[in-house]
């Protein structure tokens, strides 16, 4: 007979409660997470342009050779000459091979 004791049920207000905490909870830590990823990938595309602004800065000063690829930490980083409306116009860009992402910069000849 002590099987068929009856178990105590919670009261609506206390089920509501609970509710609302582990919704907050769970909104919390998707919340983080979103911004962890988010600086991680944003940390990631930072070097990358940083490494652009060194290509650029080795072009003006005549120390690349175009056209000009390289295989960096998982970028590629390119850089190429366009003609525009005769204008020369050097594009650097730096594509990360897992994702896609695609970073481009342009810079017109002095």
């Amino acid at each position: 007979m002590a099987l068929l004791k009856r178990i105590p049920a919670s009261t609506l207000m206390e089920t509501l409660v609970a509710t609302v905490l582990i919704v907050v909870v769970f909104t919390l830590a998707s919340m983080l997470l979103n911004t962890w990823m988010g600086t991680s990938l944003g940390r990631r595309s930072q070097q990358a342009e940083t490494y652009i602004l060194e290509l650029q800065y080795a072009h003006e000063n005549g120390a690349l050779k175009l056209p000009y690829e390289e295989q960096r930490d998982d970028w590629t980083y390119q850089v190429t000459e366009k003609q525009q409306g005769g204008i020369r116009i050097f594009a650097f860009s730096a594509t990360y091979e897992r994702t896609g992402q695609q970073i481009e910069r342009h810079r017109a000849a002095k």
